[in-house]
């Protein structure tokens, strides 16, 4: 079996040292597999490449780094991609500001031998970079949903997903480049293969940790991430199933907003932690609504990248 780990990284050269310093010491209580790990550096001053090229000789496996000269998230992740070996059985997915506990990828590998899944998502948990305020890690918002093993899902992300290769064939890219700048090419995917009958399940043991940056823990970035989540998902159901998809998001759209603008009232008696929770409802509902007409923010451009 071989495993190719893929990795788009962007101006990020300590995170990118730390997490392949973290894939070295990958544990596994099956067969070892196979790994090559395949860097795209989507960085002009060519930072990630450096560190690669400084890892390379002693590294634990093959490791495989190219420059990406286009801007944006499809377009790294596709480099990525093009550099796994032509008999790779499996993708991994994981990305440069994350670290992957020892039994991440022994993880994946078991619960997708045991339901013989095309693609195994798994957490992403927040480690912060400065202590938090209360409401930030009361309402888990830099955190993924926790569900148990197995659990089939609707999509998966690239943040920790291991993919079947077999899935991806005749699927060009496989990343869509029209989502390069918005984000939400990871959903797109994977809702395309979720309509080719390829079955997505979760693996709650393959943790994986986010560092999340101290500019982040604030509401503003909370709500603009809110309003662009949902509105990538919008429009990939679109993209994806045409005008029929519409009444559906603009109903949920509206639902959200609407309980959202009921909770504000109530964070006079309960602080910020309800403020933004109703907050998050509005930006997600307007952000379903607008996503589904293409009204998505730039959040991976020129101008922003450098804060994802």
């Amino acid at each position: 079996m071989l495993v190719s780990i893929c990795i788009a990284s962007y101006r990020r050269p300590e995170g990118l040292r730390r997490l392949l310093t973290a894939i070295e010491q990958q544990r596994f209580t099956m067969e070892e597999p196979q790994v090559e790990v395949c860097v795209a550096d989507n960085d002009p001053d060519r930072a990630g490449s450096a560190v690669c090229a400084e890892l390379r000789e002693n590294f634990r496996w093959p490791l495989r780094c190219e420059i990406e000269p286009i801007r944006g998230l499809s377009s790294a992740r596709n480099r990525s991609v093009s550099l796994a070996a032509n008999d790779s059985d499996f993708l991994a997915f994981i990305d440069d500001d994350e670290e992957p506990t020892e039994s991440w990828l022994d993880q994946l590998l078991i619960t997708q031998k045991h339901t013989d899944a095309d693609v195994v998502g798994g957490p992403v948990l927040a480690r912060f970079a400065v202590d938090p305020p209360q409401w930030a890690t009361a309402g888990a918002y830099f955190s993924s949903e926790r569900m148990a093993t197995g659990t089939e899902l609707p999509f998966a992300a690239t943040g920790n997903v291991l993919v079947n290769t077999a899935a991806l064939r005749n699927l060009p890219g496989p990343f869509d480049l029209r989502f390069s700048h918005s984000g939400g090419e990871d959903t797109h995917l994977f809702i395309r293969l979720r309509q080719r009958g390829h079955r997505i399940v979760w693996c709650d043991e393959a943790v994986v940790h986010e560092h999340v940056a101290a500019e982040r823990i604030n509401m503003r970035w909370v709500l603009r991430r809110g309003a662009r989540s949902f509105g990538t998902y919008s429009l990939c159901r679109r993209e994806l199933g045409g005008w029929r998809t519409l009444p559906m998001s603009l109903a949920k759209g509206t639902v959200r907003m609407a309980i959202g603008v009921l909770l504000l009232p109530l964070a006079l008696f309960r602080g910020k932690e309800l403020l933004v929770r109703g907050l998050l409802q509005i930006s997600q509902g307007s952000g379903r609504i607008l996503g589904w007409f293409g009204r998505l923010p730039a959040e991976y451009s020129e101008a922003k990248v450098a804060t994802r």
